[in-house]
């Protein structure tokens, strides 16, 4: 069974229920300061499916909060690119 995940449009993305569990057991580790242990599981699931907006916002949160802001604006550039105008403020 596969469940709706946050989307933007031009970004469509389905998630599976084990994905989920991921997303969450990876929130936990964050939520512990086990931040590298978190970054680098959320560059896992990214490189396994590009378009997970939540692992990706999740990352960019976790970058930018240690400084890392142009890292974390990279980490959203695509999915800004694929938002319709309507998204954005440019």
């Amino acid at each position: 069974m596969s469940l709706a995940v946050l989307t933007a449009p031009g970004f469509p993305v389905r998630a599976h229920a084990g994905m989920i569990s991921t997303q969450a057991a990876i929130d936990a580790q964050a939520a512990a300061g086990r931040n590298a242990e978190a970054e680098a599981a959320y560059r896992e699931v990214l490189r396994v499916q590009s378009v997970y907006l939540l692992a990706r916002n999740n990352l960019a949160l976790l970058l930018a909060h240690r400084g890392c802001i142009a890292a974390a604006t990279a980490v959203l550039a695509p999915a800004r690119a694929a938002a319709g105008p309507e998204c954005r403020e440019d």
